[in-house]
C-alpha cells in the first residue's frame, strides 16, 4: 500500500457526495459491458469485463457433464465471458502513485496528473464534474474491509494484452494470473492450466492495456450477486474531500 499515495473517484458531484457519507456505488460486469457494447462508451465500459479473448489453433470442446468430446481441431478466436463473474459487485477507484504527485517546498505531497492521464479520464468519463480525493488510502481500504459486512477482495487492476498479440496469440502471463490458485499439471508434453469459478473474481482484476491509464484499484464482493448497480454502506473514519474537476486538473505546480 505504500506505493499508493491517494485514491480518487471521478464522477458527478451528487453521486460523490453519497461517497462522502460512506455509500459506495457498486456495479457489475454486465453493466460495464453494456456501456461499450450498447452505448459505445469504451473506457467507462469494457466488453471484456469478466471475460477473455482466446486465440486457438486447435480448439476442443468437451461436454462438462458427460466429458464427451463435442468438437476438436478448430482454429478460432473466441470472446468468452465467465458467467459466475457477471453479477459480482465491483467498485472502482483511481490510484495515484509517486509519479502522479509532487512535493512542495514544505515537503507536503500534492496530486499532479500528467496530460495523457487527464485526457484519458476526460474521454472515458465525459459526465464527470467532480473528483473525490481520499488522502489516506490505507485507512479507507481498512474501513471498507472492516465495515462493509461481506467477503471482500481488493487490489490494483493488472493490465495485460487481453486481445492477444497481433490478434493471433494469447498473453500467457494473463492466463497464468487467472489460474494461479491451482497448480498447473504437466503431462505428455502438455501443460494444463485450470481456472476454477471459486476464483473467478480474478477476472475482474484484469483489464486490457488500453485501459492502463485508468490506474484502477478495485473492491469486489465475491460472495454477493447484484442484478443492478447498488450502494453498499461502509463506516468511514476520515473525511473525503470533493473538488471541482476543472480546478483539480488545472492546478498549478
Amino acid at each position: 500500500m505504500d506505493q499508493i499515495k491517494f485514491l480518487l473517484k471521478f464522477g458527478e458531484r451528487k453521486y460523490l457526495e453519497r461517497l462522502q457519507c460512506g455509500n459506495l456505488y457498486f456495479s457489475n460486469a454486465l453493466k460495464f459491458r453494456y456501456y461499450e457494447e450498447k452505448l459505445l462508451i469504451k473506457g467507462q465500459g469494457d466488453r471484456l469485463e469478466g471475460g477473455s479473448m482466446i486465440h486457438t489453433n486447435d480448439f476442443s470442446l468437451i461436454d462438462n457433464s458427460s466429458d464427451e468430446l463435442v468438437l476438436s481441431g478448430v482454429k478460432s478466436k473466441m470472446l468468452t465471458h465467465y458467467e459466475p463473474a457477471n453479477m459480482l459487485p465491483v467498485y472502482c477507484l483511481f490510484a495515484c502513485f509517486g509519479k502522479d504527485c509532487h512535493r512542495d517546498s514544505g515537503g507536503n505531497l500534492h496530486i499532479h496528473l500528467g496530460e495523457d492521464i487527464k485526457n484519458d479520464i476526460i474521454s472515458h468519463f465525459p459526465k464527470a464534474d467532480t473528483v473525490a480525493v481520499i488522502s489516506n488510502p490505507e485507512k479507507f481500504i481498512e474501513n471498507v474491509n472492516e465495515s462493509i459486512g461481506y467477503e471482500n477482495k481488493s487490489g490494483l487492476v493488472n493490465y495485460f494484452n487481453l486481445l492477444g498479440y497481433d490478434g493471433k496469440c494469447n498473453d500467457l502471463e494473463y492466463f497464468k494470473y487467472l489460474t494461479q490458485d491451482i497448480a498447473p499439471v504437466k503431462e505428455d508434453g502438455k501443460t494444463t492450466y485450470t481456472f476454477n469459478d471459486k476464483y473467478v473474481y480474478r477476472s475482474l482484476l484484469c483489464k486490457d492495456i488500453f485501459f492502463n491509464k485508468e490506474q484502477e484499484y478495485r473492491f469486489i464482493l465475491p460472495s454477493n450477486k447484484i442484478s443492478d448497480p447498488r450502494e453498499f454502506k461502509v463506516k468511514l473514519s476520515e473525511e473525503i474531500q470533493l473538488e471541482d474537476i476543472e480546478m483539480f486538473f488545472n492546478r498549478k505546480v
